[in-house]
């Protein structure tokens, strides 16, 4: 290495000191780091851009939304409302996709499945995190048909991806060139280029919503994490800076204006960070959204005091995004009469007549009421200091009620895409928003305390008049994503939805348009509907209108076929018993016979148990690929091969299928069921369904059903089975009972066509209750009429709590990769509600 002598004789590098100035340096890692997250975005953009043009193309959004009074929110649809006109169905009939090769449309979908699969598995945790409550006054425990049998972390892995690439771009621009332990100011140059896409994240009116057509629901995760690396950059920046000065004696650095400016900073930004915990949230929303703008003003005013160069970063550009944010909220608002109806069990029923256009069903609106919760009762032995502390947090929430907003999805369809739109447009139905009690003196639970009273005081309580509120609404915002959902909803041959409780408001409002989507575009398909609640006085919430929606699809004679099934897990006459030395394991009683009390909803399966959400994805693979051979033996793929001379080994003669039966390993068959002229049509990527001729395949000639041999033994160590085999009531003998107590050859009518072990919601799961004819293929297949392949893809939308969202998820990406590519593709949106 050659050595250089300076002017003094003094060695020194032949290219002269080069001194660190961080202020030339630093700012380039901070564009770059700008660039990083920018590109990320415009690759998001290039993904979504082919269905925004598909919805741009096809006057999908001026549709959906009624006119172009829908992009400023809900509207009445005086002027520019889309009006369907009669005879107008077929007419919005979607155009044809690109026909790809079969090949490539093949190969397409096996990648983004297996990318997709990877994505939404969540990691189980150990079971000794799974601490079940006990039930007050005996000191048992609930039992697992109650609650989630396997706690599951709270992201998956898709998530987790996202929220790694956040720290993987600031260490990328944080370590290069720097000298973070002598000027540790990259620390401080990256917190001030985190600001941008922490206001981008945060906006619900903003670039996410436009551009990728997702709601700010979907990404407010990425918003927490981004605040948190803003705050521990600079922690880190404050704690260098502090250690370089105290190691050197100087005294002046908290005097100094610069590091005062500084430290008030990190003080709003700590007062942000506390505020904004999840205790702090579920304690008081208005205190944490009160403290949260005044944290982020303080912050921002001091931060640019404190340093110039975070001028062009925390000003100009976040007041741009949050003044575009607030300049769409303001144009969303609307004040509106809303009529409040108290509902059994807490529920509480908000109804907006009137409206007809500018919201998708599954949307929320967030909304502010204008009401006094009533005053709590004082009993005889309460004290006088807790009566002074009630009253004084009743005047507390009766000042803050009016101001606090809060989101509740919308349960109906506009009425030009509801599923009776004759009967939404005639009744003038509007918005329908549900609001559940979270607890004691929460926000709902003085709502529906105001409503019960309200109605209660009334002139005349026998002739339950309406109660009205003044309401304040903005939006709506969030639903399924916005360039990707029209397809889901109505080219989706097969589609699965789950709601937990009251998760049934956001998934009745998809199912509602989908149904009415389907009948406009004279589109069939099949669509389950699983609602797992807890009480089965509850089912009345949303009762009449699952009934209507099903009478709609029924209706509409277009091979739209909506199967209705309900779990009811925790019944006041399902709670476990003590258990004793002589009863180790206590057996829940069964519930009450069907006679007890009228049927909520005729159309529908009610089952006593807690789902197998992994046994109800599975069902409904197997149905729409092996129709005829779901849960039946039918034949298999190798014996038919063998009989036309090409081999055997399990496969089909048609290489292009897979054996991908139910129960058995049962082959679809297609061979014997799609004649030459259709299977040429389906090579073109022109034929649309696939129907199973049952006279003339094996369907007429299935076998009998395969029964598990340790019946009994294998039954009770299913997760989903909450009744035991000794106590099933002897009316309507199971299938899968042990050999001693069933008949000694079952029909498979007897237990609606179906005896598979891994079903969940079929006969072997525990008491049912309700239609055994709610599902028509099942009522098709007994009466050997045609049954359809389904291949035009699957959809699974869940709404509910974070178990059950977890658990469908995992149930979803372990679903084999043949079966995928085989379906046509699994998409799945995920609604999940927290406090």
């Amino acid at each position: 290495m050659s050595v250089c002598y300076g002017p003094a004789g003094i060695p020194e590098p032949c290219t002269g000191w080069q001194i660190y100035d961080s202020y030339t340096t630093d700012p380039v890692y901070q564009r770059r780091f700008t660039i990083a997250w920018t590109c990320t975005f415009a690759l998001a953009f290039l993904v979504v851009a082919p269905f925004l043009a598909r919805v741009v193309a096809t006057n999908e959004w001026y549709r959906s939304l009624g006119g172009w009074a829908g992009l400023f929110g809900v509207h009445e649809g005086s002027q520019g409302g889309y009006e369907r006109l009669e005879g107008e169905g077929g007419s919005t009939r979607r155009q044809s996709n690109l026909v790809l090769p079969r090949s490539v449309r093949r190969f397409t979908v096996a990648i983004s499945s297996l990318v997709s699969s990877a994505s939404r598995f969540t990691v189980p945790l150990p079971a000794l995190f799974n601490r079940l409550p006990t039930i007050p006054g005996t000191g048992a425990s609930y039992t697992p048909s109650c609650y989630p049998t396997r706690p599951y972390l709270p992201f998956s892995l898709g998530k987790l991806f996202s929220v790694l690439l956040i720290p993987a771009f600031i260490l990328a621009t944080l370590l290069p060139e720097s000298q973070l332990r002598e000027n540790p100011n990259r620390f401080g140059f990256l917190a001030v280029a985190c600001l941008p896409p922490l206001f981008i994240l945060s906006a619900k009116n903003g670039p996410v919503k436009w551009l990728l057509g997702r709601g700010w629901t979907a990404v407010n995760f990425l918003h927490r994490w981004i605040g948190r690396m803003i705050v521990l950059l600079v922690l880190l920046h404050f704690y260098f800076w502090t250690i370089q000065y105290s190691g050197a004696d100087r005294t002046e650095f908290l005097a100094g204006e610069k590091q005062r400016r500084g430290i008030a900073a990190l003080a709003f930004l700590l007062l942000i960070t506390v505020s904004s915990l999840p205790p702090m949230r579920r304690f008081s929303y208005p205190i944490f959204f009160t403290l949260h703008y005044v944290g982020l003003i303080g912050f921002l005013v001091f931060l640019n005091k404190h340093t110039v160069y975070a001028y062009p970063w925390a000003s100009w550009v976040v007041a741009a995004i949050y003044v575009a944010d607030l300049a769409g909220r303001m144009a969303s608002m609307r004040i509106r009469f809303v009529e409040v109806e108290p509902l059994d069990g807490g529920m509480v029923k908000l109804s907006m007549p009137g409206l007809r256009g500018g919201w998708r069903g599954g949307q929320h609106l967030s909304i502010r009421l204008f009401f006094v919760p009533p005053a709590l009762r004082h009993g005889p032995t309460v004290g006088r200091l807790s009566r002074i502390w009630q009253d004084t947090t009743h005047a507390i929430r009766s000042a803050v009620r009016p101001f606090e907003a809060h989101p509740f999805s919308i349960s109906t369809a506009p009425p030009h895409l509801a599923a009776n739109s004759l009967a939404a447009a005639s009744t003038d139905r509007g918005i329908e928003l549900y609001a559940r009690s979270c607890g004691k003196r929460t926000w709902t639970d003085d709502l529906f305390r105001f409503a019960v009273s309200s109605r209660s005081t009334s002139a005349d309580p026998t002739r339950r008049s309406p109660v009205y509120l003044p309401c304040l609404i903005e939006g709506p915002y969030g639903g399924l994503p916005t360039y990707s959902s029209p397809a889901l909803l109505e080219d989706t041959e097969s589609v699965l939805l789950v709601a937990g409780g009251s998760g049934m408001s956001f998934v009745l409002g998809v199912l509602d348009e989908l149904v009415g989507r389907r009948l406009q575009a004279k589109k069939g398909g099949r669509v389950d509907v699983v609602w797992v609640v807890r009480q089965r006085a509850h089912l009345a919430w949303f009762a009449e209108r699952l009934s209507e929606v099903c009478d709609a699809a029924k209706e509409g004679k277009i091979g739209l076929r909506v199967v209705l099934k309900v779990f009811v897990t925790c019944d006041e006459t399902l709670t476990a018993t003590v258990p004793t030395s002589d009863s180790p394991s206590p057996t829940p009683p069964l519930p009450p016979p069907a006679s007890s009390s009228p049927l909520p909803l005729p159309a529908a399966t009610i089952a006593y148990i807690r789902p197998s959400l992994s046994s109800l994805v599975t069902e409904t693979i197997d149905r729409a690929l092996a129709p005829c051979g779901h849960c039946f033996p039918v034949c298999r793929c190798g014996e038919l091969a063998a009989a036309r001379g090409e081999g055997a080994g399990g496969m089909c003669a048609n290489d292009e299928e897979e054996c991908v039966g139910g129960c058995g390993g049962v082959g679809n068959a297609r061979e014997l069921v799609v004649g030459d002229e259709e299977k040429d049509v389906a090579e073109k990527g022109e034929k649309e369904e696939e129907t199973v001729d049952a006279p003339k395949s094996c369907c007429s000639k299935r076998k009998e059903p395969v029964l598990a041999t340790a019946d009994a033994d294998e039954i009770l160590e299913l997760p989903s089975l909450a009744v035991s085999t000794a106590n099933r009531p002897t009316s309507s003998p199971s299938c899968c009972a042990p050999s001693s107590s069933r008949p000694s050859q079952p029909s498979a009518s007897s237990c609606g066509g179906c005896c598979s072990r891994t079903t969940g919601g079929g006969c072997c799961t525990g008491t049912l209750e309700g239609s055994k004819d709610a599902d028509e293929d099942e009522k098709d297949r007994a009466a050997g009429r045609p049954l359809r392949i389904r291949t035009g893809g699957l959809g699974v939308i869940v709404c509910g709590p974070g178990h059950m969202v977890a658990e469908l998820q995992n149930a979803v990406a372990t679903i084999p990769l043949a079966k995928q590519v085989r379906i046509g593709g699994v998409e799945m949106h995920v609604e999940q509600y927290s406090v």
